[in-house]
């Protein structure tokens, strides 16, 4: 279980996150909000990303990818896909229900 609590504020995006990588961890990220557009942007996300995982072994020092995410209703799906092009890639599939 990887519970996450995002909170949102005009273009500020703060996230807290519990058991992300390993056990009895915590996680918190900070980035921008941004969005183009009226018709899609309400349930499509695109985005880049970049991360320094230390459970993950890899030659880099920095995972860095792209991410495409959908919403309906309370349920949100994410995909990650890191790595593409430096090395083999990873790929991370994300499901959450918001209550």
């Amino acid at each position: 279980m990887n519970p996450t609590f995002p909170a949102d504020r005009k273009w500020l995006h703060r996230e807290a996150r519990y058991n992300n990588e390993n056990l009895r961890t915590g996680f918190l990220w900070v980035g921008y909000n941004f969005s183009t557009g009226k018709k899609w942007v309400q349930w499509l996300r695109v985005g880049l990303v970049a991360e320094h995982t230390k459970a993950f072994q890899t030659v880099l020092q920095i995972q860095r990818g792209i991410l495409v995410g959908s919403s309906h209703k309370k349920w949100e799906f994410t995909t990650y896909e890191f790595n593409a092009g430096w090395t083999d890639p990873t790929v991370v599939l994300e499901a959450g229900i918001s209550f």
